[in-house]
């Protein structure tokens, strides 16, 4: 996906709202799925509903912020990136981004596929990126972990 254009404003206002009416219009026997920010709110809906649902698939998700502090952290690493992406080339961005953990094993890749994967990621536009790393609202949210099944439930599995 490619960042071209500013977001709208009501959507993160809006995440909230979403988040707390995750799962109230699904059918009985759907799979939701998500990914990132998606994922949170699809593991939001299946904690909520779970019993309505086949099955779930998330990608790259996360929990949630575990507490304040943690909020806070990861609020100020988000505050950096978006002041980089304002200030720095992109290239450099993209740079420090692929160095990341995170990406460790897209450098066994073929430097033909990380070299499509770079032009892919230098043709966002870095201020759409600066915003989104500025407002994301699901910092504010509680995290899921607390309602998560235990390891050994088959909801878990």
């Amino acid at each position: 996906m490619v960042a071209r254009a500013r977001p709208r404003l009501a959507c993160t206002r809006d995440l909230g709202r979403h988040r707390a009416g995750a799962g109230d219009a699904l059918p009985a026997g759907a799979v939701l799925a998500g990914y990132s920010l998606g994922a949170r709110l699809a593991l939001a809906a299946a904690l909520r509903r779970g019993d309505q649902l086949c099955g779930t698939l998330l990608v790259g998700g996360h929990v949630g912020p575990a507490d304040e502090r943690a909020r806070a952290e990861r609020a100020a690493l988000d505050a950096g990136r978006a002041a980089a992406l304002r200030s720095e080339p992109l290239a450099a961005f993209v740079a420090e981004w692929e160095a990341l953990p995170l990406f460790a094993t897209q450098r066994a890749l073929p430097a033909q596929q990380q070299a499509r994967q770079r032009a892919a990621r230098l043709e966002h536009d870095p201020q759409a990126l600066a915003w989104a790393w500025r407002s994301p609202d699901w910092r504010r949210c509680p995290t899921c972990e607390r309602r998560w099944p235990r390891r050994d439930s088959p909801c878990a599995s």
